[in-house]
């Protein structure tokens, strides 16, 4: 769990610190995103019956969070949101989501390791 937290927490700060180029980090967004997705995905299979039920809890917001994110970015893509708002859809949105998956894999690698920091 600790090896998954530590990738997602490189990769999550990485992309904002490439935000600072916006095309960068645009780039860079397109590969955590899918990133976190697995992470999540195997943090549910592996984890999710050992964690406490306040774990679980975060770990299925997440799940409500990006699905709704990522049907949001894809309206926003597709023109069925105005262009004004596309950039929130498509990029803000799923960054704030990221940043709450960086606190539940922080969260869950403190249960599963509590001895750490």
């Amino acid at each position: 769990m600790r090896f998954f937290h530590i990738i997602n927490r490189f990769c999550f700060f990485a992309t904002l610190l490439l935000y600072t180029t916006i095309f960068m980090g645009m780039y860079a967004q397109i590969v955590l995103g899918p990133l976190q997705l697995l992470i999540a995905t195997s943090i549910t299979f592996l984890y999710f019956k050992k964690l406490a039920k306040n774990l679980q809890n975060l770990i299925l917001y997440y799940w409500l969070f990006a699905i709704t994110a990522l049907i949001i970015a894809f309206l926003g893509w597709n023109d069925y949101i105005s262009d004004d708002l596309t950039i929130i859809t498509v990029f803000i949105i799923p960054m704030m989501v990221a940043a709450y998956f960086v606190y539940v894999t922080y969260r869950i690698n403190k249960f599963i390791n509590p001895k750490e920091e």
